[in-house]
């Protein structure tokens, strides 16, 4: 399991990008922690209503957006259920289980994963400190996620091939006698 986490002023930014990648079928809202509806019930303005008016508590802070991926192995399908679960467990490791957050599951891409939008806004006013989020508090939660869930390591996965490249014989390459384009393409 691989989080990854970018922060931002644009907490709108952040929901636009998914809500596009929903608009094209390549993404689903799958849960929202921390709001009075259910996920599928919220629209647009609830869902960032909600995340920005946690962030106008902090008036000068400049980074009010996270944004988290959390990447499985693509020989792991775990149902939704699942990943909220994983969603939960996650923030609470990282020390933002008070906040307001959302989490759409992306189908564009060969392994599954999740994006989580929330804000780096705590309850109080105050700012989480973002200083390595990621590579401290992020690495130790995906390992303590992998070891409870029993899910693969990432950090013991060995880089695989995807392709090989096999050399063309550019002698055969004809012009007007096969397709050149595709030829020189290959």
């Amino acid at each position: 399991m691989v989080g990854k986490i970018e922060s931002g002023p644009n907490i709108r930014g952040a929901l636009n990008y998914n809500e596009n990648k929903v608009k094209a079928g390549k993404a689903t809202l799958i849960g929202a922690g921390l709001y009075h509806k259910d996920a599928d019930k919220l629209s647009f303005n609830e869902k960032i209503s909600r995340l920005q008016h946690r962030a106008d508590l902090h008036g000068t802070a400049k980074h009010k957006c996270i944004h988290i991926s959390i990447n499985l192995d693509p020989s792991e399908n775990i149902p939704n259920e699942m990943f909220l679960k994983l969603a939960a467990e996650y923030m609470e490791l990282i020390g933002l289980e008070q906040q307001p957050y959302l989490v759409y599951r992306h189908s564009d891409v060969a392994h599954p994963h999740i994006h989580i939008v929330t804000t780096s806004i705590l309850p109080t006013g105050k700012q989480k400190n973002l200083h390595n989020l990621g590579r401290k508090e992020s690495f130790a939660a995906c390992r303590e996620i992998e070891r409870r869930h029993n899910l693969i390591a990432a950090d013991k996965v060995q880089p695989k091939m995807l392709h090989t490249i096999k050399p063309v014989d550019i002698t055969k390459v004809e012009y007007g006698l096969k397709e050149t384009k595709a030829a020189i393409g290959r």
